[in-house]
């Protein structure tokens, strides 16, 4: 599987992902507009799709709801947070193409499932909060993730991938909402595909029917990156 990450640029109010894609191909639809997921993004109730305005507002820091400021802004080169890209393995994808529209669906639904159980991972395993003079204390935290499923990559070819783009904004433990610690979900990334892997093969077994798919590298040693 290939899984990259990229921190997003200051300023950034996620209009590359807001934007309209060309309609795709392969499902003869315009690419899913996303939604909201993480234990963060309940509690602020963005329970439903996500929307230009919403999505902006929580890259800036803000409750999107009311506008209302989340976290300290001083600095001008604050990141409004990271994109966390999950493409599934090609033999995947090659599958989905051939595939009717009920075995599309199930592939369709393990990836969104996989996505899903990488980030509670990611929850309970990483020290999202960042805090205290100069940032120094460290804490488990809910984050506040946007997913965009993807069918196709630029060139047009099918690639299934999903975009989580997780907003520099993190609540913790106490209902307190602090700035994500960055740093450690980039260094942490490489860790969690191993976790997708895992969970995309299980899910694909109960959802779909294949044994025939890759299997994943085994997961050795792949919690170290979260500790």
């Amino acid at each position: 599987m290939v899984a990259t990450i990229k921190a997003l640029s200051a300023g950034d109010t996620g209009d590359y992902h807001m934007s309209p894609q060309s309609s795709d191909y392969y499902t003869g639809k315009a690419e899913d507009r996303g939604e909201f997921y993480g234990k963060a993004a309940t509690a602020l109730g963005l329970l439903n799709k996500v929307t230009r305005e919403s999505f902006g507002q929580i890259l800036l820091g803000n409750n999107p709801k009311t506008g209302e400021s989340l976290v300290s802004k001083r600095s001008k080169d604050r990141c409004p947070g990271i994109d966390l890209t999950f493409s599934v393995p090609n033999d995947v994808s090659a599958a989905w193409v051939v595939a009717n529209k009920r075995d599309k669906a199930a592939i369709e639904r393990s990836i969104e499932q996989s996505v899903k159980e990488t980030l509670d991972f990611v929850e309970k395993g990483l020290d999202l909060a960042r805090f205290g003079r100069g940032g120094h204390i460290k804490d488990k935290a809910g984050l506040v993730a946007a997913l965009f499923k993807h069918f196709c990559n630029r060139n047009g070819d099918p690639q299934l991938h999903v975009h989580a783009v997780v907003a520099n904004v993190v609540q913790d433990k106490s209902g307190g909402w602090r700035h994500m610690n960055t740093g450690k979900c980039l260094r942490g990334h490489e860790h969690s595909v191993h976790y997708f892997d895992r969970y995309l093969q299980n899910n694909l077994r109960l959802n779909y029917r294949s044994n025939a798919f890759k299997q994943p590298a085994k997961m050795e040693n792949a919690s170290r990156g979260f500790r």
